[in-house]
């Protein structure tokens, strides 16, 4: 199959928000529809400019191939979607990222 020229924000701006929310908010509910995670990435998009590279099939863009203005944007457009997202849930973020914060003996 040929490569096709596709914006890699769309890909790595989906891995960023999962890795960031694995990592920074495993035990707190982010997205209650799937419409959620959607409108999320959709903001992100919005804010990024369009990086267009030719891509295969086999190919997995990756952050790497991300000048390191961009990719610092990138991840701080990312964190500031996430937090408005929570801000406007009504659940306050979790101040121990990593810990088991909701368990109670």
């Amino acid at each position: 199959m040929e490569a096709q020229l596709l914006n890699i924000i769309e890909y790595l701006a989906l891995g960023e928000l999962e890795s960031r929310i694995g990592v920074d908010y495993p035990h707190q509910q982010i997205f209650y529809q799937p419409e959620d995670r959607q409108a999320i990435l959709q903001n992100v998009l919005n804010r990024m400019p369009p990086v267009y590279m030719w891509i295969s099939p086999q190919d997995c863009p990756n952050l790497s191939q991300l000048p390191p203005a961009e990719r610092s944007h990138l991840q701080s457009v990312v964190e500031q979607e996430l937090q408005r997202r929570l801000c406007e849930s009504g659940e306050a973020p979790c101040l121990l990222p990593g810990l088991m914060t909701d368990i109670f003996y």
